[in-house]
């Protein structure tokens, strides 16, 4: 039996008894979830890569700690949101202002493009630092809901919470957001 026709449990059990085959097929399986959540998150096609990458390394360090206590591939969207949010806020830190390679070409000319431009960026960038700041399972689902595009019942399944729960998570979320966006003057006080 080759490491393609084996269940994810087999994997995942290979995988954590040193088979590099099924970790590398655990990996290729997943990879467009994977993908997929930071491009949604980073909207950044290098920064995708880099994340993919660095999931990878994270996932071969860890997999011995994957216990079991939900599916794997529950397990791996959660190091894939938190190393992507990492990766946002180190690239944010490392970029604070918003350079004109960030601005489509075709907006060079409008000076009110560029400026419009440049503070929905911004405004993004606070908003993820935002929620970088909530709770793990607020951040994980606020994440799965706007980013990933998950249903409420997908992220029932995926954290064990009720969709009922999940609706007040996101409410308090969107709440908070807004808040701290009205708060620091990027968005209107209606």
């Amino acid at each position: 039996m080759n490491a393609g026709s084996l269940s994810e449990s087999d994997l995942v059990a290979k995988s954590r008894s040193g088979d590099t085959q099924a970790l590398r097929e655990l990996l290729f399986a997943n990879a467009g979830m994977i993908n997929g959540v930071a491009a949604r998150i980073t909207r950044n096609p290098q920064l995708t890569q880099d994340i993919f990458q660095e999931v990878a390394m994270r996932v071969i360090r860890k997999i011995g700690d994957f216990k079991g206590h939900c599916k794997f591939s529950t397990w791996l969207y959660r190091i894939t949101v938190n190393v992507t949010f990492t990766v946002l806020a180190r690239e944010t830190e490392h970029r604070k202002t918003t350079g004109l390679d960030d601005v489509p070409e075709q907006v060079l000319a409008d000076d009110q493009a560029i400026e419009e431009s440049i503070d929905r960026r911004r405004m993004f960038e606070k908003a993820v630092s935002i929620i970088e700041g909530m709770p793990e399972i607020s951040r994980e689902i606020f994440s799965m809901f706007y980013f990933a595009d998950a249903s409420l019942e997908d992220i029932a399944k995926q954290t064990g919470k009720s969709e009922n729960a999940i609706k007040a998570i996101l409410f308090k979320g969107r709440r908070l957001v807004t808040k701290q966006l009205k708060k620091s003057g990027m968005m209107e006080v209606l």
